[in-house]
């Protein structure tokens, strides 16, 4: 059993000869997998050892596919400037180093296996006034319906005081299983004693099937009566809005989002002057906005 094992990983070796960085990331991944489900499929197949290695190392080659993600190029621009952030959130330098993710979100909302996953991050980093620059690690882990499926390679940033934005690319494995995902960003600085960490995530669909071809707008049935498509995404347009249990300012609160906050919806009820959007959070959980809270453009 172990022979065959052995000899997948050979196999998937030989191949990478002619296989960018990239692609050599997740054909290693694949055979890392390989080896592992071989050796657990052997394990569980004790008649016929052999015959179980083969099934465990296909089973295996899948999951360890999906950890050849590939982390791309990214770009820092400040957008609001210490004094700026230090007026909205009364900072004093006694806080010492405080780090925030105000907000995450990714585009687009659903993929196809081997397309690439934008990421948009707006990070807060405040210290004294003596430290101009803070440096700070920045750790990406991919969830597969709400499991960790893999963390990618980290990345130190070194980032003026204030508020940043951080745009960054995924591409995602050609072997990626159709579900839920969401990369969860965590931000930690760099030599500061009792330094918290800061977290968000922001969720995305993974789909193999072809997108359907888009319906112009004069033919569908909804025209004629004059409805609005229900969008795909909408932004808080308010300093804050709140999202709520049900579809209704009774229902209680669950979370509230910041203003620019991008929100997946996955429904609506109400009428136009009382419409509610059902949203989809980072966390995977489920809410409802007021339309008024929230418009179509960031």
């Amino acid at each position: 059993m172990p022979a065959v094992a052995l000899a997948v990983l050979l196999v998937i070796q030989a191949g990478c000869a002619e296989m960018s960085q990239e692609q050599k990331g997740a054909a290693t991944g694949a055979g890392i997998g390989a080896v592992v489900g071989a050796v657990a499929g052997g394990l569980t197949d004790k008649k016929n050892p052999g015959q179980g290695a083969l099934i465990g190392a296909t089973a295996g080659a899948l999951v360890g596919g999906v950890a050849g993600w590939a982390v791309g190029a990214y770009r820092v621009k400040q957008v609001k400037p210490r004094e700026e952030v230090i007026a909205a959130t009364n900072y004093t330098p006694q806080q010492g180093v405080v780090t925030k993710v105000d907000r995450i979100g990714a585009t687009p909302l659903q993929l196809k296996p081997g397309d690439q996953l934008t990421v948009q991050s707006q990070y807060t980093v405040l210290a004294p006034p003596q430290n101009n620059q803070i440096k700070v690690r920045e750790v990406q882990t991919i969830y597969f319906n709400d499991q960790p499926l893999t963390e990618l390679p980290s990345r130190e940033l070194t980032l003026s005081q204030g508020t940043n934005e951080i745009q960054s690319s995924i591409t995602l494995p050609p072997d990626a299983a159709d579900g839920n995902y969401r990369v969860q960003t965590t931000v930690e600085p760099l030599a500061v004693a009792n330094a918290r960490k800061a977290q968000a995530s922001t969720a995305f669909v993974v789909s193999a099937a072809a997108r359907p071809t888009a319906t112009p707008a004069s033919l569908r049935p909804e025209a004629s009566r004059g409805a609005v498509a229900t969008p795909p995404v909408v932004y808080v347009r308010q300093p804050s809005a709140n999202l709520r249990e049900g579809a209704g300012v009774n229902y209680r609160v669950l979370s509230t989002a910041s203003r620019g906050s991008q929100l997946a919806v996955v429904g609506e009820t109400g009428t136009e002057q009382n419409k509610w959007y059902k949203v989809r959070l980072g966390d995977g959980r489920e809410a409802w906005v007021a339309s008024s809270a929230v418009g179509v453009n960031p």
